[in-house]
């Protein structure tokens, strides 16, 4: 996670999916503790620098995607009206300067630090299926029920 922290919340762990089981003499105090979560608007545009990067790296090296083919297990109505506010911009900007300054060996940012091109989220033909085929196997393993297909993400 690459952030100054903001936005967040602090939300009840009680809404946190725990494993409580491993610690049944910790679950009064665990549920009465608060904790700082980003919101997920700034979770959602860190998922689209990581594809980006990740995809950057299966073009060039043939790098598999591995768990992070996951978060294009994504797509809310909100994230529609957050890509169209001034509140996303900002969120990127942060993230560009934190990451440029921090991690600038491993840092792919799209170009004109904009997705609209990136084969991350817009990918030929070729790399959509190598990406599909990497997501329905790490949706199988890591997601819990029924989770939306490869062709339902790219009809999004």
């Amino acid at each position: 996670m690459r952030s100054k922290g903001a936005p967040a919340s602090k939300s009840s762990t009680a809404k946190v999916s725990l494993n409580l089981w491993a610690c049944p003499s910790s679950t009064p105090a665990i549920l009465k503790s608060l904790l700082r979560l980003l919101h997920f608007r700034r979770t959602f545009v860190e998922k689209m620098f990581a594809i980006h990067g990740k995809v950057q790296l299966l073009k060039r090296d043939n790098t598999p995607l591995g768990t992070y083919a996951r978060h294009y297990y994504a797509g809310q109505a909100e994230v529609i009206a957050m890509l169209k506010s001034a509140e996303y911009a900002a969120i990127k900007k942060d993230y560009d300067e934190i990451s440029r300054t921090h991690f600038e060996k491993g840092y792919f940012y799209p170009e004109g630090m904009s997705f609209a091109q990136s084969g991350a989220l817009f990918p030929s033909a070729e790399l959509a299926k190598a990406i599909g085929d990497e997501y329905e196997a790490q949706c199988t393993l890591l997601c819990y029920g029924p989770h939306p297909s490869w062709e339902e993400i790219q009809a999004r």
